[in-house]
């Protein structure tokens, strides 16, 4: 004889205060205080910091028979030129004159757009 036993049981168990559960603590707003500013009463000899003033720096000239004159001349294209002299007279030991001489200039033209092609309303270059 082979008998068979078979044992339910219900689980549902009663959680008190379940509303609690998913609550979040109620955060207190931080309280912080104003701290008050404490200065030194005493006197006492500034021993880090140097006691003399400083001198401003005053440069020196470290060659003193430079060429005198400066000369830059270039051409290019479209009749581009690029002129620039330079040169320094010593009068005396304070006393200088100085003349410089600029030119830039250009005797060429351009191709226009609506010369080149009328149609065209862009220019065409590789290089803007």
């Amino acid at each position: 004889m082979s008998r068979t036993v078979v044992v339910e049981q219900e689980y549902n168990p009663d959680i008190l205060d379940a509303a609690k559960v998913n609550v979040l603590p109620k955060v207190e707003a931080p309280t912080v205080g104003k701290k008050s500013a404490e200065y030194a009463t005493t006197l006492f000899p500034a021993t880090s910091i140097p006691g003399f003033s400083m001198n401003p720096y005053s440069g020196e000239e470290l060659q003193p028979a430079f060429t005198p004159g400066y000369v830059r001349a270039g051409y290019g294209n479209y009749g581009n030129l690029d002129l620039f002299a330079n040169y320094l007279f010593r009068l005396s030991g304070k006393d200088r004159l100085n003349i410089g001489l600029q030119v830039d200039g250009m005797n060429g033209e351009l191709d226009k757009l609506s010369q080149a092609n009328p149609e065209r309303k862009k220019w065409d270059a590789r290089y803007y």
